[in-house]
């Protein structure tokens, strides 16, 4: 979708690309996918099926850190854990971070913390936004995870909404997804209505969306999800119910390796 679609080479390489994409999809015994919405697409454009394959993740490893208790910090803390790509997520996670702050200023005991590479968040320090209100640092180690994510009071889960980025996320379901929502604690999903993730949140219940792109409408969300502990609760208890319906390792190792079975057994 966004490969060679300008410069000089784009009429030669667009076009090999996409012929040698095809060829290879008719040849292949298995395809796969990242979500069901990446399946279908995908299936229409190209005439094959495909199979869907999330993270996935161990329960024994989260479960014993995940929340159980949705009463609100003081401050209410938000938290983003990942890198921050331009295409991605860097504008939707301003758009956050001046919310915020609004409701900082305004007198809510609110404060965003921002886990990413010191060079993905450059940008955010340059809003020069109060630290009250934002706090940057680094990537946590691996064993931290699963407690920084239980010990927040929301997760974000955000994208763009400019023509490019809605090209290259579309169809897109990212890794921390599972992880945030076997953790318990509530999702906002910040992200265009076609956005994979955002239908997959609106379809199974599991994140509190905002689909329209706006400061004001994220300030009027944020307020809800902090005044509201049975609205939490929800969220959290569905996201983690889904998280090991769909996302539990034991069964979807067992899916892929039949999976693979199937398809090195084809034709013999």
């Amino acid at each position: 979708a966004v490969l060679h679609t300008t410069g000089l080479l784009s009429p030669i390489m667009r076009p090999l690309i996409r012929r040698e994409l095809t060829s290879l999809l008719k040849e292949a015994r298995v395809r796969l996918a990242i979500c069901d919405e990446m399946c279908d697409e995908y299936r229409r454009r190209y005439g094959h099926p495909f199979r869907a394959f999330q993270n996935a993740l161990d329960p024994a490893q989260w479960l014993p850190h995940a929340r159980t208790d949705w009463q609100a910090g003081d401050p209410f803390l938000v938290r983003y854990v990942g890198s921050i790509v331009p295409d991605g997520q860097k504008e939707s996670l301003k758009d956050i971070a001046r919310a915020v702050a609004a409701l900082r200023k305004g007198g809510r005991k609110i404060h965003l913390r921002v886990h990413s590479p010191p060079a993905d968040a450059d940008y955010l320090r340059a809003l020069h936004l109060p630290p009250e209100a934002l706090t940057i640092d680094g990537p946590p180690d691996a064993e931290q995870v699963q407690s920084l994510l239980a010990t927040s009071d929301l997760l974000l889960l955000p994208y763009n909404f400019d023509a490019r980025s809605a090209r290259y996320i579309r169809l897109s379901l990212p890794t921390k997804a599972p992880a945030y929502m076997i953790s318990a604690t509530p999702v906002l999903v910040y992200a265009p209505a076609d956005a994979a993730t955002t239908q997959y949140a609106v379809r199974e219940g599991w994140g509190y969306v905002v689909s329209t792109k706006g400061e004001t409408v994220l300030s009027s969300a944020l307020a809800r999800l902090m005044d509201d502990s049975s609205l939490r609760e929800r969220l959290g208890r569905r996201a983690q119910a889904v998280a090991l319906a769909r996302h539990d390792a034991a069964r979807v190792r067992k899916e892929f390796w039949n999976t693979l079975a199937d398809a090195s057994a084809f034709g013999t």
